[in-house]
């Protein structure tokens, strides 16, 4: 029998295994990374911009300093107890740079996390066990999941506050039981998540009267900041340079070069051809690498510019099975898509798409934001067209192996390039 959220103890059991195989899977890469690649972990903005030590930091010493946490409300507060509490057990058996390691431990479990969560909003949005599993393994096998939930950065965890603030939003009626907190979490990890809990909470505007639908929309949204702004107020008093979201600063110089200063048509123009092609295939089958070297130890390896040559020869099967089924979906979706979640989620990605296509140095930093949302979207209406059939099932299991066979070689390039052995 279903619980009271209609989840099936078969469809838990799913979403706990998958979540439990992909967290061991991060886990395995992130150690890999550790003791093979340690200059990864050396450096700021070395891997897709990403700020690694700095994380390591934020997630693992309290004395900090902790910076950023305008843009990461709750980051260091709700979860540098825990890295804290792992790095001291890791200290206590003697493990080298046992900060590092607490903060890779991290990152995998809110990726198997989001993982199984996952799953259990495809089982929301209608699709049978098998493709639900398969689709499963494309988002936790695609780029994003496996760079970001094994390297330490807040995008996974960013990741697994949408992706539960969605599995709520699946529900008929709006839950008393966690959708502010929901909220508040997403929110907390990454200040433009605050766009996501609108939306979903306003998928119950057309329910009932529509003074008292928005009442309720106003009321949630000023109960989600105010519960990020008491929680993120203790964190400013605990944590060393931690500062509320509320407190207005001038952006910083990083943040000032990370828009797009021009407006020019031609700008523009290259820049949506980026951002398309980040938005709707980089973040699942990852190209060749671009390195750039700056005579010092530090370097920094991004993807290129979309052009031709740059896919993997698996990348290129796999652009080519998933430009289709975007188009299958999207035209599936148009005609019959009537949950409202998942004009949510196509909502969700088209407002990824704007800001990014005016912030972002590294456009792969910030794919965890977007790829569950894609990935749910084209399952959603893949099973529209197919139902629960051999078809979609293969279709889902061919993705899945294009991804492994693209992204392994690109891992592995990342590793070999920050190895200290090459």
């Amino acid at each position: 029998m279903p619980d009271a959220a209609g989840t099936r103890p078969g469809d838990r059991a799913l979403a706990v295994g998958l979540g439990l195989a992909a967290f061991a899977l991060y886990l395995g890469i992130g150690l890999s990374l550790h003791f093979q690649a340690p200059r990864l972990f050396h450096y700021l903005d070395q891997v897709f911009d990403a700020d690694v030590p700095a994380r390591v930091i934020d997630l693992t010493r309290p004395q900090g300093p902790h910076h950023r946490t305008h843009y990461h409300p709750l980051l260091v507060v709700l979860l540098n107890p825990l890295g804290f509490g792992l790095r001291a057990v890791f200290r206590g058996l003697g493990l080298e740079q046992a900060g590092r390691v607490a903060a890779i431990v991290l990152c995998a479990a809110a990726g198997g996390l989001t993982v199984g969560l996952f799953s259990v909003l495809l089982g929301r949005l209608g699709l049978a066990r098998l493709p639900r599993g398969l689709w499963t393994l494309v988002f936790a096998l695609s780029a994003s999941q496996l760079v970001f939930a094994s390297v330490p950065e807040s995008w996974a965890f960013s990741g697994l506050a949408l992706v539960g603030l969605f599995v709520l939003g699946a529900r008929p009626r709006p839950p008393r039981d966690g959708l502010v907190l929901a909220g508040a979490a997403a929110f907390g990890m990454a200040v433009t998540n605050l766009a996501a809990a609108v939306l979903v909470r306003a998928r119950w505007l057309l329910d009932g009267g529509r003074a008292a639908a928005l009442r309720g929309l106003v009321r949630y949204v000023l109960l989600v900041l105010l519960v990020t702004a008491l929680v993120g107020t203790l964190g400013a008093l605990v944590y060393p340079g931690a500062t509320p979201f509320y407190r207005l600063d001038r952006l910083a110089r990083d943040d000032r070069l990370s828009f797009v200063r021009t407006l020019e048509p031609s700008v523009l123009a290259r820049r949506g051809t980026a951002v398309a092609a980040h938005l709707l295939f980089f973040n699942l089958a990852a190209p060749r690498i671009l390195v750039t070297e700056t005579g010092t130890p530090r370097t920094a390896v991004d993807f290129p510019d979309p052009s031709p040559g740059m896919l993997r020869p698996a990348g290129v099967g796999h652009a080519v099975a998933w430009a289709a089924v975007l188009v299958l979906a999207a035209s599936a979706l148009v005609r019959g898509g009537r949950e409202p979640l998942l004009l949510v989620l196509a909502l969700w990605v088209a407002l990824q798409a704007a800001l990014h296509l005016v912030f972002g140095t590294s456009l792969f930093l910030y794919s965890c934001q977007w790829t569950s949302s894609l990935v749910a979207l084209a399952a959603a209406g893949t099973n529209l067209r197919l139902g629960a059939s051999r078809a979609q099932s293969a279709i889902a299991a061919g993705l899945a192996l294009l991804q492994a066979a693209t992204n392994g070689p690109f891992l592995r390039e990342v590793l070999l390039h920050f190895s200290e052995l090459r």
